[in-house]
């Protein structure tokens, strides 16, 4: 909704834009499209008008369009723009979301599904593009001009001071989450008003700090400044609250916190005193849930403080509750040691501390970490152990396997030297026992003649082996030769012959 010069009243709308009559009591419909008739402003979604009295036209899809005020406008009719300015001569995109004029009647707008902040030049009507994306490091969604005609941008979370090169100056947060979008902002005096999805938060434009307004909990998507009676008008879903200004600087003394209940598991927890004097919680592994309720123990007042809190350990970020509840419920909490810190909206400094432990389970205490170190030591020091032991036996084994082998060898090798030294002799006794067979039958022979030829019996002792003469000189005689007994009795009978004849044995 924008009035203009004139005190005309014009509305943006889905169906193109709309004019007052307040003869007719009704709104006048205008179709404007450009010169080629390719955009046109059916889809609307902002109006602003110039020093000259040029009226500027935002739509979706259809780019910007510009008309001067002063012709005559022809209702239900199409009214060709007298400039358009779109994605074909340098926009990025056709979807326009804000348009603002500064001091120098510069144009500045953003666009939906881009992150670019562009400007045209009043003088020139030169395009700038400056991309805040990469600055902003997300997508930006509102702009506006402060008293001193600086501009200001919001985006998801929070809002961002510019200077006129499209830099970013400096940048503020709502909360660490950044997760609230901006649905309007307006001049209130020196501050800016921004509604968001979940507060309403004050910017003060002169230091740059931001802290959030003493609002019922509503989701306003609109605000509007009343200079005529100094009112701040918000919007919300079925309601429209009107408060002063000077509720910007209104202070609330803030009492002193006290925990009024605990619940643990679903269970109230019972500790042998009241909760308002326990200082500290203890609670074992198993008592992963909790629920705890604050109070001011102040009933006077009819509109309660908003609190946010955090759990050191846990949760860094500040939480705000909603209004008029003082009731924080902690779930999956985890064995260790936390802080649960709890102060009013906007007042820093009072802050309350509720210390929290939780003990580990057994089988993850100290005890039980040294009995596992000292678990493994061992088993590491008997592996070590067993593989000493089972590497000695190994080397012991190997050296009598290299022992038993070498015996083997040497068993072998004497073996193979025995029965080469003893076939030889065998053989030997083998021709000894014919030669001496052959002798023995000369002898039988002959031992009736008593001129036996001693020389014949030389020779063969000469054709015998030196083991068969040793054998012979040993015993002397035939008869001692265990080979034959034909052998011994002629021995026999040859020991008779030469005893009777009284002749000496021949050696």
């Amino acid at each position: 909704i924008y009035e203009d010069s004139k005190e005309n009243l014009w509305v943006a709308t889905d169906g193109s834009i709309n004019r007052y009559d307040y003869d007719r009591e009704q709104f006048v419909t205008f179709r404007i499209i450009d010169e080629n008739g390719q955009f046109n402003a059916n889809w609307a979604y902002k109006i602003l008008e110039d020093a000259n009295h040029n009226l500027w036209i935002g739509s979706y899809l259809g780019g910007v369009h510009v008309i001067q005020n002063e012709r005559i406008l022809v209702p239900n009719k199409e009214i060709i723009a007298d400039k358009a300015y779109n994605s074909t001569n340098g926009f990025p995109n056709n979807l326009i979301n804000q348009i603002i004029i500064d001091a120098n009647e510069d144009k500045w707008i953003l666009f939906y599904k881009d992150g670019h902040l562009l400007k045209i030049e009043n003088k020139t009507d030169k395009i700038q593009m400056y991309d805040l994306r990469q600055q902003l490091g997300m997508l930006p969604m509102f702009l506006i001009t402060d008293t001193q005609d600086r501009l200001w941008c919001g985006f998801q979370g929070g809002v961002a001071l510019l200077d006129k090169a499209g830099k970013v100056v400096k940048k503020l947060s709502f909360s660490e989450k950044g997760n609230e979008n901006i649905k309007d902002i307006e001049l209130v005096e020196s501050n800016l008003w921004v509604a968001t999805s979940q507060e309403v938060w004050l910017v003060n434009t002169d230091n740059a700090t931001q802290r959030m307004l003493p609002l019922p909990n509503r989701i306003f998507t609109a605000i509007y400044h009343d200079h005529h009676e100094d009112k701040v008008i918000l919007g919300s879903v079925d309601e429209i609250i009107r408060v002063t200004p000077s509720l910007a600087y209104e202070t609330r003394e803030a009492r002193p916190l006290c925990i009024t209940s605990i619940s643990v598991n679903d269970n109230p927890y019972r500790s042998g005193t009241t909760p308002r004097l326990l200082d500290k919680l203890y609670l074992n592994h198993t008592q992963k849930r909790i629920t705890i309720q604050f109070s001011d123990l102040n009933y006077a007042l009819h509109s309660k403080p908003r609190y946010e809190y955090r759990l050191t350990g846990m949760q860094p970020q500040w939480s705000i509750l909603p209004e008029n509840q003082n009731l924080i419920t902690i779930s999956n909490l985890k064995p260790g040691k936390y802080t649960l810190q709890i102060r009013p909206v906007n007042i820093a400094t009072e802050l309350f501390s509720f210390d929290i432990n939780m003990a580990q389970p057994w089988f993850n205490t100290g005890w039980a970490w040294t009995t596992y170190l000292i678990l493994i030591v061992a088993l590491i020091l008997g592996v070590s152990h067993y593989s000493r032991v089972q590497k000695r036996l190994r080397k012991e084994r190997a050296e009598k396997e290299e022992q038993l082998e070498a015996a083997r060898e040497t068993i072998r090798n004497m073996v193979s030297i025995n029965t080469i030294s003893t076939s030889k002799p065998l053989e030997l006794l083998s021709v000894d026992e014919k030669m001496l067979a052959e002798v023995a039958q000369v002898v039988e022979t002959n031992m009736a003649n008593p001129d036996l030829n001693v020389n014949f019996t030389s020779s063969v002792k000469k054709q015998a082996s030196p083991q068969s003469s040793s054998i012979v000189k040993s015993n002397n005689t035939l008869e001692s030769h265990p080979w034959s007994s034909s052998g011994r009795s002629a021995s026999g009978r040859q020991h008779s012959y030469w005893s009777k004849k009284n002749l000496p044995s021949r050696k």
